[in-house]
């Protein structure tokens, strides 16, 4: 997620984009109402003419924001990439790319709030399951272009999103990414071993 729309929004998408922002640095219940109205610079009526279920129905338009995002940005690097050994280290890239710049604080937004908030918040429950689904499906598709089969496609790119989740937090923790590239190290040997 490391771009937004450059275009100037509407209230609604400005609204949306401070949210994506702001949910992605501070997680969920980081993110206060006042935070995002002032990084939107829109009033407070103005966010319940939008959404009026307040800040789940905002958050939930966030992540999906967040969503489409960053599934741009495994098609762009699956572009880039002439394999699927290249694909895993090109996600490995993308996952370091926010930490990096962030200086450790941007981590993955469904992440965070699907820790926060699963099960008690059934609709962000629900944006978080399917933010996931997307992008699995997009990484099991550009699998399945590199020549591995449907089932084993969809398992490593279930492993590859699981894992890469696992290293981005135990990164931000340890301030060092090195983790990261271990497990892209380990992924590309589960791929090496499904091809044998």
């Amino acid at each position: 997620m490391t771009t937004l729309n450059k275009q100037k929004p509407d209230t609604r998408q400005n609204l949306i984009q401070a949210a994506a922002w702001l949910i992605h640095r501070h997680g969920y219940h980081g993110t206060g109402l006042s935070d995002i109205l002032a990084r939107s610079n829109a009033p407070k009526g103005v966010l319940y003419y939008h959404f009026p279920g307040g800040k789940p129905e905002l958050a939930v338009a966030a992540l999906a924001l967040t969503t489409e995002i960053f599934n741009q940005q495994l098609l762009m690097a699956a572009k880039r990439t002439r394999t699927a050994t290249g694909f895993i280290k090109a996600m490995a890239d993308l996952t370091k790319e926010d930490l990096l710049v962030s200086d450790y604080r941007a981590g993955c937004p469904l992440t965070t709030t699907a820790l926060e908030t699963a099960p008690e918040e059934p609709a962000l429950t629900t944006a978080c399951r399917d933010g996931f689904e997307v992008w699995i499906s997009t990484v099991a598709n550009i699998f399945e272009t590199h020549g591995l089969p449907k089932v084993k496609a969809r398992r490593l790119a279930e492993q590859s999103m699981a894992g890469f989740e696992g290293a981005l937090a135990i990164a931000r923790t340890r301030k060092d990414v090195s983790i990261i590239d271990l497990t892209a190290d380990g992924l590309i040997q589960i791929l090496t071993a499904q091809r044998q």
